[in-house]
């Protein structure tokens, strides 16, 4: 199956070689849902929020009551000729733990936490594959633009080549001439086999974002938004102050989730109190019956209740409340230095759009300036005073801008889609 993956027009994809349409086309997003839906480290995440889920609803649902019935038998001798007396005792009884009762709000709490914290979680497994869509996808976009450079660098010297064998039989040209010209079409086909090697490359690391097999076809649309992105980008350079980036970095969903986790810490820290007292209420119905006539037959309710409180675990319950809150001054020292790093990738991510934009105006004005020289000394050709050679150069010049700018927008893309997805996302 072939599939075409494009931003904007998929009418204008092209394969390097040349062969069927594609049968199946594909937005970017259906592309940045495909590698979410077929991750595995995705699907690894889902399972932990499945088993948060479990663990929330296992803790809402356990109350500590509990229901029992019981049977005991109970031989008496007695000290006259009578013999044994045998009681018989049935019971049914219903039993609450009160501190269970009370304990279950903090295991709730703690439980939801970590529940919140698993969907943090999963919202920065999904930046994380969002950039590696995008740095892939356009990956195969910037190669298949240098390659159709090269290709078309290999036949501007494959015509001068010939040109030249031409003038070698007519004794116009010397061998070196020759080997010159043979030279530098190898070189160009040598740097168009390298970028349809990176362009193959590229496909396959995509293949396995979105789960298909590694032998799919995927053909790509060129980087014909270059001016949209390029407009975009100024404007972010433009409107985006460092308080927002500064509240983009808290929002981080790392940040968020090991926020989250210390206050987990901190609810589980009161459902673990050693110190609390234990406070149990019983009732019940109760059968009494002995096989003598000794007056203890009979039957009825009963109720009664048991209070304890801990007292060797006094220094259990101390070095515990150290370890909690040792562990919540780690997560919180995680936090700051988890927002730190956030907050350094997003300005340097802005530095990087607000450098590569500078590069991307200098070279265009490059590329405008090696087309001009080559129509001047495309005109001179044609008034019989230039020379090919130099119109050759020149032409080549023109190529190598237009390659090394392609390199440059396609950074510029790339950085301007990671902090427009981060930013993006974390306005949510």
């Amino acid at each position: 199956m072939l599939i075409a993956i494009c931003v904007a027009q998929p009418d204008r994809l092209v394969d390097p070689q040349a062969g069927e349409r594609p049968t199946l086309v594909l937005t970017l997003q259906q592309v940045l849902d495909r590698a979410r839906n077929g991750s595995q480290t995705m699907a690894l995440y889902d399972q932990r929020i499945e088993t948060a889920e479990a663990r929330l609803g296992e803790t809402r649902g356990f109350f500590g009551t509990t229901l029992a019935t019981s049977y005991r038998s109970t031989p008496t001798l007695a000290f006259d000729d009578t013999g044994y007396l045998y009681t018989n005792i049935a019971r049914v009884q219903l039993g609450q733990s009160l501190s269970r009762l009370w304990l279950r709000f903090p295991e709730i709490k703690e439980d939801r936490l970590h529940l919140a914290a698993q969907k943090e979680r999963v919202r920065g497994a999904e930046e994380r594959s969002a950039e590696l869509v995008w740095a892939q996808y356009i990956a195969c976009q910037e190669a298949l633009e240098l390659y159709r450079l090269a290709q078309k660098a290999v036949e501007v010297e494959d015509k001068h080549l010939r040109r030249v064998e031409a003038k070698r039989g007519q004794a116009l040209a010397l061998e070196d001439d020759v080997l010159v010209a043979q030279r530098r079409v190898m070189t160009w086909r040598a740097e168009a086999l390298t970028q349809l090697g990176h362009w193959e490359n590229a496909v396959l690391a995509l293949n396995q974002l979105i789960g298909e097999a590694p032998d799919t076809d995927i053909w790509y649309g060129t980087l014909d938004k270059t001016t949209e992105i390029a407009g975009r980008a100024q404007q972010i350079e433009l409107e985006i102050e460092p308080e927002v980036l500064v509240d983009a970095a808290s929002a981080s969903p790392a940040v968020h989730a090991l926020a989250l986790e210390r206050d987990a810490l901190r609810a589980a820290s009161r459902a673990n109190a050693v110190w609390m007292p234990r406070l149990s209420l019983v009732a019940g119905y109760e059968w009494r019956q002995s096989l003598r006539a000794t007056g203890n037959d009979g039957r009825g309710f009963f109720y009664g209740g048991t209070f304890s409180f801990p007292l060797l675990d006094i220094g259990a319950h101390q070095a515990r409340v150290r370890r909690y809150r040792s562990l919540q001054a780690e997560l919180d020292f995680e936090r700051v230095l988890e927002e730190e790093k956030e907050l350094s990738g997003l300005f340097g991510l802005r530095r990087e759009v607000q450098r590569q934009l500078e590069l991307v105006r200098v070279y265009s004005k490059h590329v405008d300036a090696t087309r001009a020289s080559l129509a001047l000394e495309q005109e001179r050709l044609r008034k019989g005073i230039g020379d090919p050679l130099v119109a050759l150069d020149r032409e080549v010049d023109l190529i190598r801008a237009q390659s090394t700018l392609v390199s440059e927008q396609a950074a510029l893309i790339l950085d301007f889609a990671r902090i427009e997805n981060r930013l993006a996302l974390r306005a949510r």
